[in-house]
């Protein structure tokens, strides 16, 4: 469903201005593969991650400094291993996600109902990558305390 996930520009842009920081682009289908070989393709630092299986998917996560990402499964694994992540949410409601200090998730301003998601609301994409870059350079100066 494209409407939850948040633009490939965008995400190059993130990359470009945590110039500090190289990046694993994990991927599930060939779709994301792609993605993940265009982000590779416009920055040195961002590189696909191998295929994975559930476990190498959960070993994988449970090493990263931070995951980010829009409202999937490996985003909520992050934080359920305690692994500093911020969760991107558009169309789909925040509402089940639990903030903590290193665990975070950023808002469009897209009005959501539990029982009815709108199916054409791609307002994910309206989350501004300065915000983003805000808050992962935020969550990872506090986890390193």
């Amino acid at each position: 469903m494209s409407q939850k996930n948040y633009p490939k520009e965008n995400f190059l842009n993130i990359a470009r201005e945590l110039t500090d920081r190289s990046f694993s682009v994990i991927w599930g289908n060939s779709g994301e593969f792609e993605i993940a070989r265009w982000l590779e393709q416009k920055c040195e630092r961002l590189r696909v991650a191998p295929k994975m299986n559930l476990n190498e998917l959960k070993k994988y996560l449970s090493q990263a400094s931070i995951v980010v990402g829009n409202d999937t499964g490996p985003t909520h694994m992050a934080w359920a291993l305690n692994v500093p992540s911020l969760i991107l949410f558009g169309m789909t409601p925040p509402e089940q996600t639990i903030e903590t200090t290193i665990n975070r998730f950023l808002k469009s301003s897209s009005l959501v109902s539990h029982r009815h998601l709108d199916k054409s609301d791609t307002s994910i994409g309206e989350i501004r990558v300065n915000d983003i870059v805000n808050e992962i350079r935020d969550i990872l100066n506090i986890s390193k305390v």
